[in-house]
């Protein structure tokens, strides 16, 4: 048998050509003629059962034998299906494996729509994994119900497993290196536009125009505008927000501490957000109601009654 799959369909229509020429109309015209012969006491009657019986049984044996080679002939075929199939996979792993292994990530240059398509790259390869999955069921399913196959194909499988999960592996690394490079990009041009505003905001300061009339002064006073809130104000009623700040300021290590009401010490201190921006207002949060506390709770990890100790004004109802 040929093992290409083109080889294997133009056996099976081959085969069933021949199976079209095997005339059973013309052998029982012949067993028809043999009984009447028989019927009617033939001299040689015993002979022409014989004969007859013979060739029946030859017929039937042939039948059954171009039968059996059908089956062998149509199993072959799936076969050659599957590892069609199992060769298409791993030509597309192959690719696929050369697009995650492409290393122009390095280059900054248009970093964040290299990013977006490597995300539709991993969705794509996520996507094919169940194609994977099928093919390996499909493949035991086969082994198990012919088990003079598996000598062929547990290796073939074995091998697609490993490249899908190099490629899986593969991918998700470049993901990773292509987050962190973004993340670079990102942080520079952060520091860039930074710089710019702390560039504009001196320039503002020592900017030598002084006050002439009321109108001078309150245009000067516009561009100095901005809002420091800091816990306790309105907008920020919670003051174990405080605690969080000093765990990123270090405070402790500079002799800042917070006393159990959270107050700081020494008291000359000024603690703030601040928003240098001539839009910034301050404003206030509002009332809050029991479900907002508990989910306010939940997020910082808190139980609810000593959320209800600090946000005691801001409650919307009474506490129990």
């Amino acid at each position: 048998m040929k093992n290409t799959l083109e080889a294997a369909e133009d056996l099976i229509k081959r085969h069933e050509a021949f199976i079209t020429t095997m005339d059973d109309e013309k052998i029982n015209v012949m067993l028809t003629f043999a009984n009447r012969l028989m019927e009617d006491g033939h001299y040689a009657a015993d002979k022409i059962h014989k004969k007859a019986e013979n060739i029946n049984e030859r017929r039937n044996m042939n039948r059954q034998r171009a039968d059996k080679q059908l089956d062998r002939l149509r199993d072959q075929l799936l076969l050659q299906q599957f590892l069609q199939e199992c060769d298409e996979l791993r030509d597309w792993l192959h690719d696929k494996m050369a697009d995650a292994e492409d290393e122009t990530y390095r280059d900054a240059k248009n970093l964040h729509s290299k990013y977006l398509c490597h995300q539709a790259f991993e969705r794509e390869i996520a996507a094919n994994k169940d194609r994977m999955m099928r093919l390996q069921k499909a493949g035991k399913e086969m082994m198990a119900e012919k088990p003079e196959t598996r000598e062929q194909l547990e290796p073939i499988l074995a091998n697609l497993s490993t490249q899908c999960d190099q490629l899986e592996t593969t991918t998700t690394e470049k993901a990773d290196k292509l987050f962190e490079n973004k993340r670079a990009v990102l942080y520079e041009q952060s520091c860039d536009d930074i710089d710019c505003w702390v560039t504009q905001q001196e320039s503002q300061i020592i900017q030598a125009e002084s006050a002439k009339d009321l109108t001078t002064v309150n245009l000067l006073m516009q561009n100095q505008n901005g809002i420091r809130p800091a816990p306790g104000y309105p907008s920020q009623p919670d003051h174990t927000e405080k605690e969080t700040m000093w765990r990123l300021l270090g405070a402790d290590k500079v002799g800042i501490t917070l006393t159990e009401s959270l107050a700081m010490q020494p008291a000359a201190l000024v603690l703030g957000l601040y928003f240098a921006s001539a839009r910034s207002s301050y404003f206030s949060t509002g009332k809050v109601c029991k479900d907002q506390v508990e989910d306010y709770a939940s997020r910082k990890a808190m139980d609810v009654r000593t959320v209800e100790k600090w946000l005691g004004p801001c409650l919307a109802y009474d506490v129990e």
